[in-house]
Parts: structure tokens; sequence; C-alpha cells
């Protein structure tokens, strides 16, 4: 809980926010904030991965995990970038942002082809209705 409440503090103050400002953004109470930074308030998932996302740092660095404040680039698979580069299957296919946002974020045990691909984003059209 300590590092985390460190971390919280640090990378507001990295990104030049008072505590009220960033509760503002957060659209919740200033004191909240205030007894978060000093390890007196737990938090949920939701909000470490909002307070993630506005202070842009890793939600592996907030939970101590990583010390690296940068988000980790991936490399993008194969199949992922043959996906990619065939135009006329992905307009047929009409794959929104948030669909290759989510192609790119799972991280796959073995190598996967584009069909491979196109098939986890049937399942992921699936489990998103």
């Amino acid at each position: 809980m300590e590092t985390l409440a460190a971390r919280i503090k640090s990378s507001r103050k990295m990104r030049g926010l008072t505590q009220q400002q960033l509760a503002d953004k957060l659209d919740i109470d200033q004191g909240f904030i205030s007894r978060l930074e000093r390890g007196e308030k737990g938090v949920t998932i939701d909000l470490l991965n909002r307070l993630a996302k506005l202070l842009e740092v890793p939600l592996s660095y907030l939970l101590g995990e990583t010390n690296s404040t940068q988000q980790e680039k991936l490399p993008v698979p194969s199949g992922l970038k043959d996906l990619e580069a065939d135009t006329a299957l992905t307009e047929t296919l009409n794959i929104n942002k948030t669909e290759w946002l989510a192609l790119k974020s799972i991280l796959l045990p073995a190598e996967t082809n584009k069909e491979g691909y196109v098939q986890l984003l049937y399942t992921i059209r699936a489990i998103t209705k």
C-alpha cells in the first residue's frame, strides 16, 4: 500500500497536477486523493486503471511490479502484421479502433497466423455484444 500511495503522489506531481485537479479529473473528492496518497484509503481496480491512464503510467508501475514509468511497447506479432497488411480483408471485416487495440493487447502463448487473429476478432466480437 505504501508503494502505491507514493507512486500515485509522485506521478501526480510529475504531471504537474494538484490533488484537487486530479480529483476533478476523476470526479472524486480531493480528500479521498489525500487519504489515498497517505496510504489510508484502498482503491478499486477501476480507479487504479483510471489513475494509470490519467497519470500516463503503466498500471504495473503503480502496483510496484516495475520501476519503469514508461508504457512498454510490445512487438507486433507477424500474424497481426499480416492481417493489418491485408487491406481487402480488414475492410471486409470492418475492424474498428477498439477491436485493433484489443487484438494488439492480447499476448498469445504461441505464434498465431492471420487466420488465427481473424478467429480471435470473432471471439472478441462475440463476447463484447
